[in-house]
């Protein structure tokens, strides 16, 4: 999509309000070399928001005190999940229930892009 002159900003922050095209900012984050990449979206109250550019994958990982929801927008993934293989492309979602282990990595040539929604602790520095 060609952006165009009348077309919001990528993100728009206030102490209430939190909005971006995604897309747009997924493509002003693809630089570096790290693994995963968090780039923080915005939280309130006991939910917060990121997107992540996964180059690799996150490991195994498992969070005793969130609900963890993550929805692929680009590229393509594996998430592993009570010892379940699934794979993932742009369109699909994934929850991860408190204390359950699991792993997010890439697959193919690209990373994969993908907003991740953390529910259950406060926002930090809260």
């Amino acid at each position: 999509e060609t952006p165009s002159a009348d077309r919001q900003p990528a993100r728009v922050d206030s102490p209430a309000v939190a909005m971006a095209s995604l897309p747009d900012l997924a493509e002003k984050s693809l630089g570096g070399r790290d693994a995963v990449r968090t780039v923080p979206l915005g939280c309130s109250g006991v939910s917060h928001s990121d997107l992540l550019i996964v180059r690799e994958s996150t490991g195994a990982t498992s969070r005793a005190e969130v609900d963890q929801v993550f929805y692929l927008i680009a590229g393509e993934a594996t998430l592993t999940l009570a010892g379940k293989e699934q794979a993932m492309t742009a369109g699909w979602f994934g929850l991860v229930p408190r204390g359950s282990g699991y792993t997010l990595a890439r697959r193919g040539r690209n990373p994969a892009v993908v907003l991740a929604v953390v529910t259950g602790v406060p926002c930090p520095g809260k």
